[in-house]
């Protein structure tokens, strides 16, 4: 595990948390390797796209396996 994806994980996390659109604030991110997870629900497909793209601006190198659920 590198220090450098567990950064990515407590950025995405913090960046999740303080984000105006409620729906982001209630995701799960979990890292294995070089890999974020996203999971949980939001009400649309913007709201998914840019839960990736919020992992996306904090690390362009990390894999993003995006498996929130649009409700």
């Amino acid at each position: 595990m590198s220090l450098v994806v567990d950064q990515v994980e407590i950025n995405v996390r913090d960046a999740f948390d303080q984000s105006p659109i409620h729906g982001l604030r209630e995701l799960q991110v979990e890292q294995d390797g070089e890999s974020i997870l996203i999971t949980g629900k939001v009400k649309s497909f913007y709201q998914k796209q840019l839960a990736q793209e919020v992992v996306r601006h904090i690390n362009a190198n990390v894999q993003i396996i995006n498996s929130v659920v649009v409700e």
